[in-house]
């Protein structure tokens, strides 16, 4: 690989400030969960769309149309962020915004220099202090839509959209209809609108990736009636197909697992873990098969097992020039982790588990900083994986004995309310021939202190 543009140890966690609320997602004190997170290759840029991060606005903290934009720098390390579209599209220039994606399909299309979108979960309530949400000159689109990285404008997708059938079943007498302002069917005998043509809150998610060497997407999909599915648009072609999941027994075909960020390898395999099935998940491109490969270290699912609890955020990424995934191995969604684990993608599979220390109370005080998030992506030009997001967590009450919300498994002090572990996000970098031989390795203590 070329020479990554920032400087990072190997296997530490280095910290770096969050964005102000309103510069930047996942502003510090505040998090952020949910969004979707584009990598453009081109111009060495991540943006992040939507999900529940504070900008600043009256409406902000849920389901935003906000677009931000950081690129990774040295001397200082840091990330340059900027807000690329404001949560209120501005109608100078502004035509066309998607519908307050919360749980995103966002991805970069390399081969056309875009950014591709559509809907899981979008709000469809209107912005109170927003005027121009509600606008005749504004077009609000809840199907897919195309971010231009150049012009810095959305427009609708040129594709069309999944089938009716793999949501609504058999098409009624006299036909359907798609309308992407509405993301939806509408049968056209009766008049009635069908589901969701992406699905919605618990059906998509915001871990899609995009195949340069097919020209494929693939995603993972969630519906009561099959279960799990992973669906893949051919855009060359503009055709959808879908791979019901079943793995060996039918053990992938229950337990949720539309919430796993996919990994990709090229042209070869889709792969991501599972929390509930408690193991590595590889599906094969050329022979259109699925099976999971490894179980998950079971120190995964200490000290406690939550695996199954009803949300799921399960991180996965590929360094590629190391043929290796990384796997944050968080316990829900509010950003705490007992550690990491790394899977060769060749065989024999060897596998690593990388352990991280529990909160401390230094950690509320601002002594020492712990990794924290629950958004994580591979940074291909910087070598570096990207860990940000997480949610604040909220004091209990010592009067009524309340927990909390959003708490770490390992409570240091449930009666602290700070906001301290969402001020940082993070970078990490593999480096070396990772995983090594031996099958687990245990470092030293990730601890930071601050002087």
């Amino acid at each position: 690989m070329t020479m990554p543009t920032i400087n990072l140890p190997d296997r530490t966690w280095v910290p770096i400030a969050a964005p102000k609320v309103g510069e930047g997602p996942s502003a510090a004190g505040y998090g952020m969960k949910a969004g979707g997170v584009s990598i453009d290759t081109k111009r060495e840029k991540i943006r992040v769309l939507g999900g529940d991060t504070n900008t600043g606005t009256l409406n902000s903290g849920t389901d935003t149309n906000a677009m931000f934009e950081a690129t990774l720098r040295d001397n200082p390390l840091r990330a340059d962020w900027r807000m690329v579209k404001p949560e209120c599209p501005d109608l100078t220039k502004d035509t066309l915004y998607p519908g307050r994606p919360d749980r995103p399909f966002y991805t970069y299309d390399s081969r056309r220099d875009r950014d591709l979108e559509w809907i899981g979960y979008g709000n469809r309530s209107d912005l109170s202090y927003c005027p121009a949400w509600t606008s005749p000159l504004l077009t609000r689109i809840y199907g897919h839509c195309q971010f231009n990285p150049s012009t810095e404008q959305w427009t609708e997708g040129d594709w069309p959209p999944p089938p009716y059938e793999y949501f609504g079943g058999p098409i009624p007498a006299g036909g359907v209809t798609y309308d992407n302002a509405v993301g939806r069917y509408k049968r056209n005998a009766t008049g009635q609108w069908g589901p969701n043509a992406y699905g919605g809150d618990a059906n998509l998610e915001w871990g899609g990736v995009y195949d340069h060497t097919s020209d494929k997407t693939y995603h993972l999909n969630f519906d009561g009636g099959w279960g799990n599915s992973l669906w893949s648009l051919d855009l060359t072609n503009k055709k959808w197909s879908r791979r019901n999941l079943w793995g060996e027994t039918g053990e992938l075909r229950f337990n949720t697992m539309h919430r796993s960020q996919l990994a990709l390898v090229p042209g070869d395999a889709v792969w991501w873990y599972s929390r509930y099935k408690k193991g590595v998940i590889r599906y094969d491109i050329k022979t259109n098969s699925e099976q999971i490969i490894v179980p998950m270290d079971p120190r995964a699912y200490q000290p406690v097992d939550a695996s199954t609890w009803g949300v799921m955020c399960d991180p996965c990424v590929y360094v590629p020039h190391l043929r290796t995934l990384v796997i944050v191995a968080l316990y829900n969604f509010n950003g705490d982790f007992p550690g990491m684990f790394l899977v060769k993608i060749d065989p024999p599979y060897e596998t690593e588990w990388i352990p991280q220390r529990s909160v401390t109370l230094d950690d509320f005080s601002g002594k020492t900083r712990i990794p924290w998030g629950n958004r994580v992506v591979y940074v291909p030009w910087a070598d570096a994986i990207m860990l940000l997001g997480g949610h604040n967590p909220v004091a209990g009450s010592a009067a009524t004995g309340a927990p909390g919300t959003y708490r770490p498994i390992v409570d240091p002090n449930y009666l602290l309310g700070t906001r301290e572990l969402t001020r940082w996000h993070w970078l990490w970098r593999l480096g070396g021939s990772a995983p090594p031989t031996t099958r687990y390795r245990v470092p030293g203590s990730l601890t930071l202190d601050i002087p």
